[in-house]
């Protein structure tokens, strides 16, 4: 099963939709090397580039947060802690010459993202998106740093 972003995950938050799109793509991409290329060789560069990303998303979504006087933060900074650790478990699986960890990856990676735009999780996105729409700044107010560059991701 391909991930394919449909419109109805979009929270309305500009800068988020798009980082969320991207980590569909990266996760992805891992399910593609898996079917048609050699995943063995692509999974050390899949995962330095999503840890990446899921760093810089996940520091986005906190500044926007912290920008706007969120006052759940500390919940879902929470959320984001429990998955980065999954990543890192993945990735020591991996290095430690676990081979079965580009299936276990790839459907870790993909409930992840599912869950994160869909679920009860989406919807902590959906309920700060919502707090944002209301603030006077509104949703587009919000600009990374100039240090806070994109990751490189190809």
């Amino acid at each position: 099963m391909y991930l394919k972003w449909k419109s109805s995950y979009d929270i309305g938050v500009p800068i988020i939709d798009r980082q969320h799109k991207q980590l569909f793509a990266l996760i992805d991409e891992l399910q593609r090397e898996m079917t048609y290329g050699d995943a063995r060789q692509m999974i050390p560069d899949v995962f330095a580039r999503l840890a990446n990303y899921t760093r810089y998303h996940f520091s986005t979504e906190e500044l926007v947060m912290k920008k706007y006087g969120y006052s759940e933060i500390k919940e879902h900074k929470a959320k984001h802690q429990y998955f980065k650790q999954e990543l890192a478990n993945l990735v020591v699986r991996h290095q430690n010459g676990n081979m079965m960890v580009s299936v276990d990856t790839y459907k870790t990676l993909r409930d992840w993202i599912i869950k994160h735009v869909t679920s009860a999780e989406a919807r902590a996105d959906q309920h700060f998106a919502e707090y944002i729409k209301k603030h006077p700044a509104g949703v587009n107010a919000f600009s990374l740093p100039e240090d806070c560059s994109t990751p490189e991701l190809s």
